[in-house]
């Protein structure tokens, strides 16, 4: 069954693939420019997977004349119009500095969850293996009931 993200995403794909046809010639050459990993671009077109925005930020990196908006959604053409220099003003500087600033936060709290996530990921781990500790009950010949924990695997030893 086809969903509506899967049917949004190819024509995407078929940009990608216009660019690296139309571009590189290969998918080997598309990936020696962009940086990218040549089995994960072809897995990509393969199983018709949506490009992610770490992908297409490289792609646009590599190919700074690919018109993003054509990109994304297809409209307009290909290679965008030259635009010429333009002098920033002092408010457009600071807005610039501004997002590039944003960006850069985004990212470090991109790299904190990762952490983090690696770190919960350890911490199930240690549970999933203290859940498989078992605990014994025994009776003491006066009837007073203790209880003493199993030896530990060799897992939790180290």
């Amino acid at each position: 069954m086809v969903t509506d993200n899967e049917t949004s995403s190819l024509p995407v794909l078929d940009r990608i693939r216009t660019i690296i046809k139309q571009k590189c010639g290969s998918q080997k050459k598309f990936c020696e420019l962009t940086g990218l990993n040549e089995k994960t671009l072809s897995s990509m077109l393969q199983r018709n997977s949506s490009p992610n925005y770490e992908f297409l930020s490289t792609l646009i990196s590599a190919f700074s004349d690919i018109s993003i908006d054509w990109l994304i959604t297809g409209r307009g053409e290909m290679i965008q119009q030259k635009i010429p220099n333009v002098q920033l003003t002092d408010s457009n500087k600071y807005l610039v500095e501004r997002f590039e600033a944003v960006l850069n936060e985004l990212h470090d709290i991109k790299d904190e969850v990762k952490k983090k996530d690696e770190i919960i990921a350890k911490q199930q781990k240690e549970i999933e293996k203290l859940k498989s500790r078992q605990i014994y009950t025994i009776e003491k010949k006066d009837g007073d009931i203790g209880s003493i924990a199993a030896e530990p695997s060799s897992e939790l030893k180290g």
